[in-house]
Protein backbone atom coordinates (compact mmCIF):
# COMPACT_ATOMS: atom_id res chain seq x y z
CA UNK A 1 0.00 0.00 0.00
CA UNK A 2 1.11 3.15 -0.51
CA UNK A 3 1.82 5.93 1.79
CA UNK A 4 -0.10 9.66 1.35
CA UNK A 5 1.89 12.34 -0.52
CA UNK A 6 3.14 14.94 1.93
CA UNK A 7 4.84 18.01 -0.44
CA UNK A 8 8.36 18.45 1.17
CA UNK A 9 9.66 21.32 3.22
CA UNK A 10 11.78 22.72 0.54
CA UNK A 11 8.48 23.33 -1.87
CA UNK A 12 7.90 26.47 0.07
CA UNK A 13 7.20 29.73 -1.98
CA UNK A 14 10.65 31.22 -0.85
CA UNK A 15 12.82 28.38 -1.63
CA UNK A 16 14.61 29.06 -5.30
CA UNK A 17 13.67 26.15 -7.87
CA UNK A 18 17.64 25.99 -8.17
CA UNK A 19 20.68 26.92 -5.87
CA UNK A 20 22.28 29.85 -7.91
CA UNK A 21 25.88 29.57 -5.29
CA UNK A 22 25.73 25.63 -5.64
CA UNK A 23 25.38 26.10 -9.50
CA UNK A 24 28.17 28.51 -9.73
CA UNK A 25 30.67 26.31 -7.94
CA UNK A 26 29.53 23.45 -9.79
CA UNK A 27 30.05 24.98 -13.07
CA UNK A 28 33.25 27.11 -12.15
CA UNK A 29 30.95 30.86 -11.84
CA UNK A 30 31.24 30.48 -16.05
CA UNK A 31 27.63 32.25 -17.08
CA UNK A 32 27.90 30.05 -20.09
CA UNK A 33 28.32 26.52 -18.20
CA UNK A 34 26.07 27.69 -15.84
CA UNK A 35 23.53 28.10 -18.88
CA UNK A 36 24.25 25.11 -20.97
CA UNK A 37 23.96 23.04 -18.33
CA UNK A 38 20.77 24.48 -16.93
CA UNK A 39 19.36 23.92 -20.93
CA UNK A 40 20.05 20.05 -20.95
CA UNK A 41 19.35 19.76 -17.26
CA UNK A 42 15.71 21.58 -18.15
CA UNK A 43 15.60 18.82 -21.75
CA UNK A 44 16.11 15.84 -19.75
CA UNK A 45 13.87 17.22 -17.32
CA UNK A 46 10.57 17.39 -20.12
CA UNK A 47 11.95 13.85 -21.42
CA UNK A 48 11.84 12.43 -17.74
CA UNK A 49 8.42 13.70 -17.32
CA UNK A 50 7.06 12.29 -20.32
CA UNK A 51 8.81 8.97 -19.69
CA UNK A 52 7.31 8.57 -16.08
CA UNK A 53 3.46 9.60 -17.28
CA UNK A 54 4.05 6.76 -19.76
CA UNK A 55 4.84 4.43 -17.43
CA UNK A 56 2.76 5.24 -14.70
CA UNK A 57 -0.31 4.90 -17.44
CA UNK A 58 1.23 1.60 -17.85
CA UNK A 59 1.41 1.24 -14.61
CA UNK A 60 4.65 0.15 -14.34
CA UNK A 61 6.08 1.22 -10.94
CA UNK A 62 9.74 -0.89 -11.67
CA UNK A 63 10.04 1.89 -14.51
CA UNK A 64 8.88 4.87 -12.91
CA UNK A 65 10.23 4.65 -9.61
CA UNK A 66 13.89 4.49 -11.53
CA UNK A 67 12.81 7.80 -13.52
CA UNK A 68 12.00 9.56 -10.38
CA UNK A 69 15.09 8.22 -8.96
CA UNK A 70 17.14 9.31 -12.29
CA UNK A 71 15.68 12.50 -12.11
CA UNK A 72 16.21 12.85 -8.08
CA UNK A 73 20.09 12.68 -8.64
CA UNK A 74 20.27 14.87 -11.84
CA UNK A 75 18.28 17.55 -9.71
CA UNK A 76 20.36 17.29 -6.34
CA UNK A 77 23.72 17.29 -8.80
CA UNK A 78 22.83 20.75 -10.22
CA UNK A 79 20.95 22.16 -6.38
CA UNK A 80 17.83 21.94 -7.98
CA UNK A 81 16.66 20.83 -4.40
CA UNK A 82 12.97 21.48 -4.70
CA UNK A 83 12.68 19.59 -7.10
CA UNK A 84 14.99 16.88 -5.93
CA UNK A 85 12.75 16.71 -2.94
CA UNK A 86 9.75 16.32 -4.34
CA UNK A 87 11.63 13.28 -6.27
CA UNK A 88 12.14 11.41 -3.36
CA UNK A 89 8.85 12.06 -1.53
CA UNK A 90 7.36 10.89 -4.79
CA UNK A 91 9.91 7.75 -4.86
CA UNK A 92 8.82 6.88 -1.08
CA UNK A 93 5.63 6.99 -1.69
CA UNK A 94 5.63 4.73 -4.57
CA UNK A 95 5.51 1.16 -3.87
CA UNK A 96 7.22 -1.88 -5.79
CA UNK A 97 3.51 -2.67 -6.92
CA UNK A 98 1.37 0.48 -5.92
CA UNK A 99 1.82 3.99 -7.93
CA UNK A 100 -1.17 5.70 -6.10
CA UNK A 101 1.31 7.79 -3.63
CA UNK A 102 3.18 8.50 -7.12
CA UNK A 103 -0.17 9.53 -8.65
CA UNK A 104 -1.43 11.57 -5.78
CA UNK A 105 1.54 13.91 -5.87
CA UNK A 106 2.77 14.09 -10.00
CA UNK A 107 1.10 17.68 -9.94
CA UNK A 108 3.54 18.94 -7.38
CA UNK A 109 5.97 17.43 -9.94
CA UNK A 110 5.05 18.80 -12.78
CA UNK A 111 4.83 22.56 -10.73
CA UNK A 112 8.27 22.04 -9.72
CA UNK A 113 9.37 21.06 -13.39
CA UNK A 114 7.71 24.08 -14.61
CA UNK A 115 9.27 26.24 -11.79
CA UNK A 116 12.49 25.17 -13.07
CA UNK A 117 11.73 25.75 -16.97
CA UNK A 118 10.77 29.74 -15.96
CA UNK A 119 13.59 29.98 -13.35
CA UNK A 120 16.00 29.27 -16.54
CA UNK A 121 14.02 31.11 -19.17
CA UNK A 122 13.98 34.07 -16.84
CA UNK A 123 18.11 33.61 -16.35
CA UNK A 124 18.93 33.37 -19.91
CA UNK A 125 16.91 36.28 -20.17
CA UNK A 126 18.74 38.42 -17.63
CA UNK A 127 22.26 37.20 -19.21
CA UNK A 128 20.95 37.88 -22.81
CA UNK A 129 20.19 41.73 -21.44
Amino acid sequence: MSQPYWPPMSLEKSAPPIDRAFLAEYTGGDPGRELQLLDRFRHALEIDFAHLETALGADDAPEALAILHRMKGAGAAIGAVPFADACVHLEQSGGRDDLGGVLAGLQVLRAEVDRVAAFIAQLRLEREA
